[in-house]
């Protein structure tokens, strides 16, 4: 299993709220690397007690789907509905020979229960809002974010024609 060619950056196109009760998140491997990639996710507050009187995160775990590959890469999908609009999730990955890695928000670690004890490695979205959806953006914020959009740039305060340099007489922001 490669390491070096997995990548996921939460609060970007790889992850983000598509509708009001809709989050997309996505997950990049090297290419014919990776068998199977699970999804766990559920809600950051959501905790019950076992048997021994600890209290254990709830999660569900749901198959990601090779949504298409590039030259160098495989792209994952999934698309889940946390009920309280709140989302905490990991991955776990199993290569083509069968071997298990989890991958959070610091890294990757053994892939056992224990590891969803430590929740400061899982990755969060701690609130699902219908006003940062992706579905309300338009077109050039969707596929390149708001710094390339025209209607930011045209409304946005900040930015005026002097902070612009010119590079082959083409205008661009310094």
């Amino acid at each position: 299993m490669e390491l070096a060619g997995i990548f996921h950056h939460p609060f970007s196109a790889d992850a983000y709220v598509y509708d009001k009760e809709t989050m997309h998140l996505k997950l990049r491997t090297k290419k014919k690397d990776i068998a199977e990639v699970l999804l766990i996710w559920g809600d950051p507050y959501l905790f019950k007690k076992n048997e021994s009187g600890e209290y254990h995160w709830q999660y569900e775990q749901l198959t990601m789907t090779k949504v298409t590959e590039t030259e160098a890469h495989d792209y994952w999908f999934a698309e889940v509905r946390p009920p309280h609009r709140r989302l905490q999730y990991a991955f776990l990955l199993t290569d083509l020979d069968g071997n298990h890695i989890f991958y959070g928000g610091r890294g990757f670690y053994p892939p056992n229960e224990d590891t969803l004890m430590f929740l400061i490695i899982i990755l969060n979205f701690p609130l699902c809002m219908e006003r940062i959806c992706l579905k309300h953006r338009n077109g050039l914020s969707q596929r390149f974010g708001t710094k390339f959009s025209l209607s930011d740039l045209q409304t946005e305060t900040r930015i005026s024609p002097r902070k612009m340099l010119c590079l082959g007489g083409v205008k661009t922001l310094a």
